[in-house]
């Protein structure tokens, strides 16, 4: 309890947001991610629970398929893939969302195996949606998991403050959990690596209406090069800030005390999401 009345008081403003998520995801047990399965899938979720508890526990590889937009979703047995199922459709983190109207343009940066995307495409089908993947396991899941949609961009690489590689980690905290680290000579597992600029020239998009972040603490990179890019063009901010890597969210968090006062911003918690809403935008 001192730790994270230590950390609250070292954020401010934003300590209350941190507690609260906190607290969010601790009040979010196990009934409410399955009245929330319910709410989506129906009676179909009796079957959808026994699949995944049997799954958790299957080693040795091998998928499950769950169909959702007439889309055989691909989850990986004894995965994160999991963890992330549960976190978009049992916790609903992107679903219950507050969007901008007219949702047309989405950039979605660690994309993982596609179910974000997923989610987005439920919700918003006719919107072109560019997905960034740095994991190649994940990558080639990604592509098979969003094959069936139309206006679907990928990019394989990881999001950094340049674009000159990066050195991709194993965390062994699952497939969701892999980061980027700067660019080591010693090291062989150099990956290609995009800026937000980059991203955005690529995939000629310059207005964006929704910006999803979920980068494994390389959001402080992003954000430290691009924070004037992204919330010049980006109705809806959506990032996951990792507290748990060093400096990580103190550098976040002073971007943000500093774009506040350039850019009209409204900051709110969705779990484990922090969202950036430019007003002036909306």
């Amino acid at each position: 309890m001192k730790k994270y009345l230590k950390l609250i008081k070292n954020y401010g403003e934003f300590g209350t947001l941190f507690k609260i998520n906190r607290i969010y995801k601790f009040l979010y047990s196990i009934k409410s991610s399955i009245l929330n399965l319910f709410r989506f899938f129906g009676f179909k979720a009796f079957s959808l629970i026994k699949k995944l508890e049997k799954s958790k526990n299957i080693e040795g590889g091998g998928c499950i398929t769950i169909k959702i937009n007439k889309n055989n979703l691909a989850i990986r047995n004894s995965t994160s893939d999991i963890d992330v199922f549960l976190q978009h459709f049992g916790r609903r983190e992107l679903l219950d969302i507050n969007y901008p109207l007219n949702v047309k343009y989405i950039i979605d940066l660690g994309a993982n195996i596609g179910i974000s995307v997923t989610v987005f495409k439920y919700l918003f089908p006719e919107a072109k949606i560019v997905a960034v993947e740095m994991d190649n396991d994940n990558f080639h899941l990604l592509m098979k998991n969003t094959k069936v949609y139309k206006n679907i961009f990928l990019i394989q690489g990881a999001v950094w403050s340049h674009s000159n590689g990066v050195n991709q980690i194993d965390t062994g905290e699952g497939e969701w959990a892999y980061r980027a680290t700067s660019l080591n000579a010693k090291k062989t597992n150099t990956i290609k690596s995009y800026t937000f600029e980059d991203i955005c020239k690529i995939s000629k998009i310059e207005s964006i209406c929704v910006l999803k972040i979920d980068i494994e603490g390389a959001e402080a990179e992003v954000f430290f090069k691009s924070w004037r890019s992204i919330f010049s063009k980006t109705k809806l901010t959506i990032v996951e800030i990792h507290h748990t890597i060093p400096n990580c969210a103190d550098t976040v968090q002073n971007i943000l005390k500093e774009a506040k006062i350039f850019f009209n911003l409204k900051i709110d918690i969705s779990g484990e999401f922090t969202l950036i809403y430019n007003l002036d935008l909306r």
